[in-house]
């Protein structure tokens, strides 16, 4: 059984697999990796560089278009990069075959705005690009499921959870296999570089966490 949990993000999708007793994570950020290698780099970007060193994950680059002030062409490079990230995405978690697993969390309706519109439309794609190229087409048993984001924070500890909490509840999992993977232990070793200024967790590790506790999620529903 192969299990993958992706947690969506437009700047940098997080997804966790399970399989062969094993948890691999992987993390798509839009940057330039070059700006990784200028003699003097935002404290923002070093645990980037400190990820690119150490390869307890894998990292993949992407670019999105800057946004126009055109509408139309906009919106145009909007649907390019849309597309684009889903066939990333998909791409990662191949071969596709029976006995797989894909969990996604659905959004939160308390969300609004121009960045929760985008965040949907995006994420749209990516789903049905799922859809209509892997579950019509190669694996005819492949289960998507959609948890809501209350279900995966209270699988992980409350139904309220707010990102710190999830890095909380991440380093005090009784997840032996978890306990045994290169990201956990890189993230022990590396705690001075996992927090931001104002106290909350940097990217791309939170989407990374998030994206654990969707793939185990997973794992538990469809293993009772």
């Amino acid at each position: 059984m192969r299990y993958v949990g992706i947690d969506f993000s437009i700047n940098s999708p997080g997804i966790c697999e399970f399989s062969n007793n094993t948890y691999n994570f992987t993390s798509f950020t839009n940057m330039d990796p070059a700006r990784l290698h200028k003699k003097k780099i935002a404290d923002s970007l070093l645990i980037y560089k400190k990820l690119v060193d150490d390869s307890p994950i894998d990292l993949n680059w992407y670019q999105r278009h800057p946004s126009e002030k055109i509408y139309h062409l906009d919106q145009m490079y909007k649907m390019i990069d849309a597309n684009n990230m889903a066939q990333s995405i998909s791409s990662s978690i191949k071969p596709f075959t029976n006995e797989l697993f894909i969990g996604l969390e659905g959004y939160s309706y308390a969300s609004k705005g121009n960045s929760f519109i985008e965040l949907i439309s995006f994420n749209s794609v990516l789903r049905n690009y799922l859809l209509n190229n892997f579950l019509l087409t190669e694996c005819t048993e492949l289960n998507i499921t959609v948890f809501s984001p209350s279900e995966v924070k209270k699988h992980a500890g409350k139904g309220n959870a707010n990102k710190n909490d999830m890095f909380k509840y991440f380093l005090e999992t009784k997840d032996e296999e978890l306990l045994n993977s290169k990201f956990y232990k890189w993230i022990l070793e590396n705690m001075l570089l996992i927090f931001n200024k104002d106290g909350s967790v940097k990217k791309p590790i939170d989407d990374l966490i998030d994206a654990y506790f969707i793939c185990k999620k997973l794992r538990d529903s469809f293993s009772l």
